[in-house]
This record gives C-alpha cells, structure tokens and sequence, in this order.
C-alpha cells in the first residue's frame, strides 16, 4: 500500500505522513469492499469463499508511529485473520537510518 517516502524538499513534507496514511486506509476499505463483491459473484457455479490479500503494507500494529491508523485494524474488523498473528519474532523490515526494525508485511485470509 501506500510507502512512507517523503521526497526530499517536497513543499508539504509535514502533511504527507497524514496524507500516506490516508492513503492507506482507503485502499484498506477498497480490498474490504471488491472482497464482499467477490463473495457474491460465481464463477463456473463456484462461489468465491476464501480471499487472501498479502504483501507489504507500509504500516506497522507493532510500531507507536503508526498508532491511530486504521489500515491494518480495519481489515480484522472486516472478519480477516492475520496469518502470522502470535508469531513471536515479525521483523519483516530490518533497521535502516529511517526506521527501527518492525514489520510492514502482512497475509490476511
């Protein structure tokens, strides 16, 4: 979804955190949403009952940074289980000179 990326001397720099996560969680409702379509389309006669979106969500549950956004909630609201739930060690993303080691990647069913 959405990165975190800033350019360097972009003229809104202070808004564009707010902005990405914005971001974020409208594409969140829009995977919620085409998923409930999917569950009520057939295809060949078969119905569409599991989904699995997965992959590099550019937000953290595990990172204060990310507190208050709703990308990641909203989508176990919406009945997904995070597959890597209880996993002890989730550091999909290393330290970089930006950001603490945390975990940006996800697989929902």
């Amino acid at each position: 979804l959405k990165s975190n990326y800033i350019p360097e001397g972009a003229e809104n720099a202070e808004a564009l955190p707010a902005i990405n996560r914005k971001l974020r969680e409208i594409s969140a409702r829009q995977l919620i949403a085409f998923s409930k379509e999917l569950g009520k389309k057939r295809y060949d006669g078969r119905r569409v009952d599991e989904i699995i979106f997965a992959g590099d969500f550019n937000t953290s549950i595990f990172d204060s940074k990310y507190d208050g956004e709703e990308t990641i909630p909203s989508i176990k609201r919406a009945g997904f289980a995070d597959c890597f739930e209880g996993v002890v060690e989730r550091n999909t993303m290393p330290e970089t000179k930006w950001y603490p080691p945390t975990c940006f990647d996800y697989i929902f069913a």
